[in-house]
């Protein structure tokens, strides 16, 4: 599958919208595999991306929790 492809699974997946930045981060940090360089330059991406993918953005998902409220 293609990149635009892995991140609209995800983003249905995950439940909100994926940047390529994301996939990008994760792939730098080794969160998310490369996937098979076709011989077009492409990458080509299988459902353990997608699993991985998701697993990353479900643990980096900060502004979905809410912090309590500190008093001054």
């Amino acid at each position: 599958m293609t990149r635009a492809e892995l991140l609209r699974i995800v983003s249905a997946n995950v439940g909100r919208q994926i940047q390529k930045s994301s996939l990008q981060y994760a792939k730098l940090t080794r969160e998310v595999d490369l996937g098979e360089k076709m011989p077009d330059g492409w990458r080509n991406y299988t459902d353990e991306h997608v699993r991985q993918l998701t697993e990353y953005c479900r643990s980096r998902a900060h502004r979905a929790r809410k912090r309590p409220a500190t008093q001054s």
